[in-house]
């Protein structure tokens, strides 16, 4: 039983960082679960620093999921997004003011950044920027030397510093080819209050739903990015779009299609972002919806998931 209580006392600091890590929440579940399996194999007695050992074991986990997943990203179907996190042990009792300053770590431009650090660098950076971890402790858990990982930490930096491409840029699909809405794939950008990003989300809906183009492309930032993930499953578009005249059009046209099958639709904290989660008439989830807003009050990224496979853990209505 002790055993138990030490793995649950850590297990959101696992899945948290295995979702970071995988940009998937099934594939954080299972990595959490062997994780879990392999703690109660082993002779407790003998590890003086659970925490550590447990995060040593989820990393390398998830850099065995990371080299099994490359073909698979490799030929992914237009573009990849991460899986909506709508997760409660991160979530649960959470103000929306500590919703709106968690969506730094877990904005979807950030981790699709991260998707294009090796997974050593990722973890690193993960360790030491989000959970806050010393260079000695990530030491422990990557097998390195303290140098070494700064020199990993350092790396990674740079290249988040330098991974926000124009919109026109073309990228590998190994690498997630889409352009990152300017300025928000550095963590620290900024958010609004949640007063103004209620009103911002409010304001989105309303034009949606009266196919306003005008009053939607208002709520949006001239440089508004819309990424959508159909995965090859569903109907969606197969390239990011950039400009807020066009979104606002694709979006009215695609909202007369939404509104018109029977369902409903709910708000919902999607990755710490304010959105929604459309329903069919019968429960079933058909997509999620995130808004990215800057701190002065404009929406710089949408993000639509439609790919089914992506969607089984998002509870039915």
């Amino acid at each position: 039983m002790e055993a138990t209580t030490e793995f649950e006392s850590h297990r959101r600091f696992l899945r948290g960082l295995a979702y970071r890590m995988l940009g998937s929440v099934a594939e954080a579940e299972d990595a959490v679960q062997d994780c879990w399996l392999r703690w109660r194999e082993v002779p407790h007695a003998d590890i003086l620093e659970p925490r550590a050992f447990l995060a040593q074991t989820l990393t390398r986990l998830c850099f065995d999921r990371l080299r099994a997943a490359q073909k698979q990203r490799e030929q992914y179907v237009g573009v990849w997004l991460p899986e909506p996190w709508l997760d409660d042990s991160e979530t649960a009792q959470t103000s929306a003011e500590d919703m709106l300053a968690m969506a730094q770590d877990l904005e979807i431009a950030f981790l699709l950044v991260l998707q294009r650090l090796t997974p050593s660098e990722r973890a690193v950076f993960l360790l030491n920027e989000v959970f806050d971890w010393d260079f000695d402790a990530i030491a422990q858990v990557l097998d390195r030397s303290p140098a070494a990982c700064r020199q990993l930490a350092s790396r990674a930096r740079q290249q988040l510093a330098a991974s926000v491409p124009t919109p026109n840029e073309q990228f590998p699909q190994a690498d997630l080819a889409a352009p990152l809405p300017a300025g928000k794939a550095r963590r620290g950008a900024g958010v609004p209050s949640p007063e103004r990003a209620t009103r911002i989300a409010t304001a989105f809906a309303m034009a949606l739903q009266m196919g306003d183009v005008q009053a939607l492309a208002d709520t949006l930032a001239q440089d508004v990015v819309f990424m959508a993930d159909g995965g090859g499953k569903v109907n969606s578009v197969p390239r990011p779009l950039q400009g807020a005249n066009k979104v606002a059009q694709v979006l009215v046209g695609f909202a007369r299609l939404w509104l018109r099958e029977p369902g409903a639709t709910r708000p919902a904290f999607i990755n710490g972002m304010p959105g929604a989660i459309f329903h069919a008439a019968d429960g079933t989830v058909v997509q999620t919806l995130a808004l990215e807003m800057a701190e002065e009050g404009r929406i710089t990224a949408i993000y639509v998931m439609r790919n089914p496979d992506k969607l089984k853990h998002v509870p039915k209505t």
